[in-house]
């Protein structure tokens, strides 16, 4: 087999050098408690993977392979086991997880989510790697307040967890049971033929230098992934072995059997109580304490053309 030239480009992943804090937290997929439960016997989850989101913006590569992989694999769960199709904004988890133009770590993506949330595209949708830092990198801008109330709301209602997993074959096809995997890849890896296709094979000479979604597996022969950056899905040589494998686990912490929530419309007063498909504007900042049991605001940010679907009601005196 001829060797194709190496390419090296960094599409924003940083090697994975999380502090020893952390390090000691760390959970491993098979030893000990495992979070979640098997979702996907078949280790397949084509039929819920997002549409294709390029992290080239405005001509311009903005080096959040880490930040697009991972908010891919959260749509992707939201999708598989909620049903519900969202999309999330990479502006935001970028700004949480502290993603510059250099790019982040996979573990930060997550502890980013666990602390600040996510919110949708449409409630932050601004340009990315748009702050220059006192380092000279150029960051991600941070989130206005209301938008950092929505994205504490999320949290009140979904819980995150991650783990490693061991990128040994076998734990790894046991793991992808129970959601897709985010993963590090060798950029522009060798190609062999195997049973009459061509799969991406291991590239020795090639660190890793990209993030993407592994998201099926067919045993012994090979692994499928979600490349957002090509927006094509590729086969993998089943003896590939990925990097830091991270295997998340989303929780919904509100069950359906009360149909109500606190909403604002963005960038406007008052915040509402929804209940089901009616909105009652609430009055006092003491009275939203009181209902909701809160000391700090947490709402669902909507925009517009939402609210104007509610019928608004009495105010809340």
């Amino acid at each position: 087999m001829t060797k194709s030239k190496i390419d090296l480009r960094n599409l924003g992943l940083l090697l994975d050098t999380r502090p020893e804090e952390l390090k000691a937290k760390d959970f491993l997929f098979g030893a000990g408690k495992v979070f979640g439960g098997v979702i996907n016997e078949a280790r397949d989850h084509t039929a819920f993977l997002p549409p294709f989101e390029s992290q080239v913006q405005n001509g311009k590569d903005s080096q959040h392979c880490v930040v697009f992989s991972g908010l891919n694999c959260i749509e992707t769960l939201m999708k598989e086991i909620y049903d519900m199709q969202e999309n999330y904004s990479e502006a935001f988890s970028g700004w949480a997880n502290g993603c510059s133009d250099a790019g982040s770590m996979p573990y930060m993506l997550w502890e980013g989510v666990r602390k600040y949330g996510i919110v949708r595209q449409k409630v932050w949708d601004v340009p990315m790697l748009s702050v220059k830092g006192a380092d000279g990198r150029f960051y991600d801008p941070k989130p206005t307040a209301e938008v950092m109330t929505d994205a504490k709301n999320w949290l009140t209602q979904f819980l995150v967890n991650y783990e490693y997993v061991s990128n040994k074959a076998d734990v790894l096809y046991d793991a992808l049971g129970y959601a897709p995997i985010h993963v590090s890849v060798n950029w522009n890896a060798l190609k062999k033929t195997q049973d009459g296709e061509l799969y991406y094979a291991q590239n020795p000479n090639a660190p890793y230098y990209h993030q993407v979604l592994l998201f099926k597996g067919v045993y012994g022969r090979y692994w499928e992934i979600y490349d957002h950056y090509a927006q094509d899905k590729k086969k993998v040589d089943w003896n590939y072995k990925f990097g830091w494998p991270i295997k998340a686990t989303l929780s919904k912490l509100i069950t359906e059997k009360y149909d109500w929530e606190f909403v604002k419309e963005k960038g406007k007063m008052p915040v509402y109580l929804r209940l089901s498909n009616r909105v009652l504007p609430i009055n006092t900042v003491a009275l939203y304490k009181k209902l909701s049991g809160r000391n700090d605001f947490a709402f669902r940010l909507i925009l517009p053309e939402e609210i104007s679907k509610y019928k608004v009601g009495p105010l809340i005196p």
